[in-house]
């Protein structure tokens, strides 16, 4: 069953709030959040052999919804990375635009009822999903007490949360992770109330300054806001649990797609989609993603932008309160 993505208008016209003080993330998250962005950027690369210097395991690409990616098994943090792409190609785009909401399903996975998820990110995933779960069983037969972990920017951020659902199901015995980037909103109320009940602060979900794609929609996991410029972990502060703080990135009204989810550094020489190949230890990859993103992606974008603005001014705040309020929250979940 499709239900309309409703975006909120409610960032269009607030004012942004005065920032409220906010503990900062410790050297050592910070590390591993620039880590597995890595990850999230070799995505972008035509080809990564090794992959944050680790084992490639298995490069994917679903030719239908162009979804691509690959799984890197570190065996010095014991640990299988499943990395996603972000929106690249005019394939991707068109995934960007399909703004309904689809009940959820996805192999092997149970959600609760009255899960929906974008259907263009869900239909992307399960395109991919058994062929990953495949590979990422025969891994851990071979390495059994390795932990899961997914990685993604932009669309990827959104197929990295649908991964690290799947992985969860399917892999019960095993730890698993997510970090997005830049991560769209993925799912309705109950998706983002049942991530955060999944995964609590293993869900790491970086935004940067005023990223509007960030900002639609009700979402979820430990929000980590990297704000002012230039990043560092002095200024990347821990955000509220539940995944909706009005004194983070939300305090900026949302305008989609920007420059500050497009360029911006996670530290000083690495923008979200900016890392060399060489720092990637990846082969065939843009180097000059800052610009393709600036010239390109807004040009290509475009479509989808206006569609995501039909789409807010076709459905009243209204209609948005009425589907959240028919969303049953679980209980020990903080609104």
């Amino acid at each position: 069953m499709h239900v309309p993505l409703v975006l909120s208008a409610l960032g269009a016209v607030a004012s942004p709030l005065q920032m409220t003080k906010r503990t900062t993330v410790t050297t050592d998250l910070y590390n591993d959040l620039v880590y597995y962005f890595q990850y999230a950027s070799s995505a972008y690369s035509e080809s990564c052999a090794n992959p944050n210097g680790n084992t490639l395991v298995e490069e994917f690409t679903d030719g239908a919804t162009y979804t691509q990616g690959f799984i890197a098994r570190d065996d010095t943090r014991q640990e299988i990375v499943v990395a996603l792409r972000g929106s690249s190609s005019a394939g991707d785009f068109l995934t960007d635009a399909e703004l309904l909401l689809d009940d959820y399903t996805s192999p092997g996975v149970t959600p609760p009822a009255n899960v929906s998820a974008h259907s263009g990110f869900l239909n992307a995933w399960n395109s991919v999903a058994p062929g990953i779960i495949s590979q990422v069983t025969t891994q851990l037969t071979s390495y059994p007490g390795y932990a899961i972990v997914t990685s993604g920017h932009s669309l990827g951020g959104s197929l990295s949360s649908l991964a690290a659902m799947s992985m969860k199901a399917n892999f019960p015995n095993n730890a698993v992770r997510m970090y997005t980037y830049g991560q769209p909103r993925t799912g309705n109320d109950a998706y983002a109330y049942w991530v955060n009940d999944q995964f609590g602060d293993q869900a790491f979900r970086s935004t940067h300054t005023d990223d509007g794609s960030a900002n639609q929609y009700l979402d979820r996991g430990v929000e980590y806001w990297q704000n002012p410029d230039p990043a560092s972990a002095a200024t990347t502060v821990v955000c509220a649990a539940d995944g909706e703080d009005p004194t983070c990135s939300a305090s900026i009204p949302s305008e989609g797609i920007d420059v500050a989810h497009t360029i911006v550094p996670l530290h000083a020489e690495a923008g979200y989609l900016t890392v060399t190949s060489a720092s990637r230890k990846c082969h065939g990859g843009r180097d000059e993603l800052r610009d393709f993103n600036i010239s390109t992606l807004w040009e290509v974008k475009s479509e989808t932008i206006q569609q995501t603005q039909d789409t807010k001014n076709q459905h009243t705040i209204e209609n948005d309160m009425k589907d959240r309020a028919s969303q049953a929250r679980p209980k020990g979940v903080i609104a």
